[in-house]
């Protein structure tokens, strides 16, 4: 099976401090990878790199054969948009949007809303009843879930999830 993403000696510093040194990885279509360490190891760093959030100071990723490194900002925004699923640590939800509201946003930035689709997603999750709430009435873990909803709503090619159940229960 082909690889989907193939980082090469990916190493990334601020001064002196380097967050990761020259991290090779790749992973193909369908498979499930966890990168696993203590805290301030560069986890979160790398899935930026990954993520088209931030740049490596040296080495390369190729994302479905695309070398990130080699595109614009607009391609860059369209490969966020088009290619990945994000979940945030910190979930990033609007405030002043429900849950669904939360979730078709990124409908928006991808093509058309949907709200059905949208209701759909989060039913998925199991937030069917919760779905026009705002963030501020949901749960840590039922944020969360919205947060997965939002990154699988457009079925992206790679999903990049940063402790994605770290807010959940066990159910």
């Amino acid at each position: 099976m082909a690889e989907i993403l193939k980082a090469c000696g990916l190493s990334l510093g601020y001064g002196k401090a380097e967050i990761i040194h020259e991290v090779t990885a790749s992973i193909r279509r369908a498979e499930i990878a966890a990168i696993i360490g203590p805290n301030g190891s560069g986890k979160s760093t790398l899935m930026n790199i990954i993520g088209c959030m931030d740049t490596a100071t040296r080495g390369s990723v190729l994302l479905d054969g695309r070398e990130l490194g080699r595109l614009n900002a607009a391609q860059l925004t369209e490969i966020r948009k088009n290619v990945i699923g994000l979940v945030f640590q910190q979930f990033h939800l609007i405030p002043h949007l429900t849950a669904v509201e939360n979730v078709m946003v990124a409908q928006y930035y991808h093509s058309m809303t949907d709200e059905k689709e949208a209701l759909e997603a989060l039913g998925v999750v199991g937030l069917g009843e919760r779905a026009h709430h705002l963030p501020s009435q949901l749960s840590g873990g039922e944020q969360q879930r919205v947060c997965i909803a939002r990154a699988l709503i457009n079925h992206p090619e790679i999903i990049l999830a940063d402790e994605p159940t770290g807010n959940l229960d066990e159910a």
